[in-house]
């Protein structure tokens, strides 16, 4: 007996004969503060479009996805950039 999922399916491309999404692994990474699972993955249609950017949060059996057009992951990319300089900033300080 052979048992599939629609991630599965997904992550190869094909349901039922046709091409559906490509996947591309991007990054994956353990945040050690809290120990959740990232995974940043590129998922481009078959049927074409712009690209968008999947970030995969697992913490422990509970997943959240976002997937993230262009622009609002430059954005959210900026945004925490900035941040994290600051944040390295604040302790280079003292």
């Amino acid at each position: 007996m052979v048992t599939c999922c629609l991630e599965n399916f997904l992550r190869h491309g094909l349901m039922y004969g046709e091409k559906m999404a490509q996947i591309i692994e991007l990054d994956k990474f353990k945040i050690p503060l809290g120990g959740q699972d990232i995974e940043m993955q590129q998922i481009d249609h078959a049927a074409g479009g712009m690209s968008l950017l999947r970030v995969r949060i697992r913490e422990a059996k509970r997943f959240t996805i976002f997937d993230v057009d262009p622009v609002t992951a430059k954005k959210w990319g900026e945004t925490m950039i900035k941040w994290a300089e600051a944040q390295t900033a604040k302790t280079d300080g003292q």
